[in-house]
């Protein structure tokens, strides 16, 4: 019987859980969109941009004093968001002034389906990038929501 193949991972033989300094090592030189995608987000006038903040365009040793390594993603352990907070409006409510200030395009989801985003959610809390909407389709909702808020009622 062979043996399995070794990890070709650089954590393959680090201690769950490990803390690893960033200031002057091989991740600290790395840059934030090795560990996040960069995010999507609205100006004023409605055009999408796709990258970080200058202020976050920079090494993560300058971002961050350390990183915590809890193993690999199979290890990861899945609970449920307790209903009460996944149905809470007045969460709901804040979740979604945050997005908008953020310019994120989750704002531009109706209530509804922002209300279903968040439940779909609770039921699996471990965190996936997801896929983000049509481009052309969250323009068009950041310029009708735009468009909605200037209309005197």
């Amino acid at each position: 019987m062979r043996s399995p193949m070794p990890s070709t991972s650089p954590f393959a033989t680090w201690p769950v859980p490990s803390l690893a300094l960033a200031k002057g090592t091989w991740l600290g030189v790395l840059d934030l969109p090795h560990f996040f995608p960069p995010p999507i987000m609205f100006d004023k006038d409605c055009t999408l941009h796709n990258d970080f903040p200058k202020e976050l365009q920079k090494p993560m040793e300058d971002l961050v004093d350390a990183f915590l390594y809890l193993g690999p993603q199979d290890l990861q352990l899945k609970e449920p968001m307790p209903a009460d907070i996944a149905l809470d409006v007045d969460y709901m409510r804040e979740s979604e002034r945050r997005l908008l200030l953020q310019g994120s395009p989750a704002a531009s989801l109706t209530s509804n389906d922002f209300a279903q985003r968040t439940i779909r959610g609770a039921e699996n809390p471990i965190f996936t990038v997801p896929k983000p909407p049509d481009p052309k389709v969250m323009v068009q909702r950041c310029l009708d929501r735009k468009s909605r808020s200037s209309t005197p009622q």
